[in-house]
């Protein structure tokens, strides 16, 4: 996401980086400026981007693990609507450090506005056995896919998960168009 939104930004463009969960203090630091939805009223934000073109947007700043809480659905429509022009990249579902993951009920929280998504999965996943030490809720894909627990993480097991209504086409808006970047690929 971020680096999209570098490539955007130093391309002449302006784009808005965001999330619906929550992202690491280090993800934070990748934008080259913030805000919190809190205090995010049109004029600052016209004035960020001004200055930075690339601007993140996060909620409520948790002090004890350095993480920022998402913004709500709501916020994302009202910066649709006051910024139309400006892309919206957001972050909405983690993954837990995993390359590989399968949502829960309450995932993924993708605003009905999309018009693009895009799953993520990490090569590395690749031959790793479907356990919770290297997928983000292994039973879950057990079930989408059809796998045992403890097998190896095939390309067909991934394309399965990420091809399945409750897996990684969950949730997505049906006007959105859908991509698969597979990342951690050494070229």
């Amino acid at each position: 996401m971020f680096r999209l939104a570098a490539e955007i930004a130093a391309g002449g463009g302006r784009v808005f980086t965001t999330t619906t969960t929550r992202i690491f203090a280090a993800q934070i630091k990748l934008a080259p400026a913030y805000l919190l939805a809190a205090e995010a009223t049109r004029g600052k934000i016209s004035a960020a981007q001004n200055v930075h073109r690339q601007l993140l947007v996060i909620g409520e700043l948790e002090s004890s693990s350095g993480k920022a809480m998402g913004v709500s659905a709501a916020f994302i429509t009202q910066l649709r609507r006051d910024f139309p022009e400006i892309p919206i990249l957001i972050e909405a579902d983690g993954s837990r450090m995993r390359p590989f993951k399968a949502p829960a009920a309450h995932e993924p929280v993708i605003p009905p506005e999309a018009t693009h998504v895009v799953i993520v999965v990490g090569a590395d996943a690749l031959g790793q056995p479907l356990t919770d030490q290297h997928v983000h809720r292994a039973e879950i894909v057990s079930q989408l896919s059809g796998t045992p627990l403890g097998s190896p993480l095939t390309p067909t097991i991934i394309a399965r998960t990420l091809t399945h209504p409750a897996g990684g086409l969950k949730n997505v808006p049906p006007q959105a168009k859908v991509s698969v970047l597979i990342n951690k690929v050494d070229m």
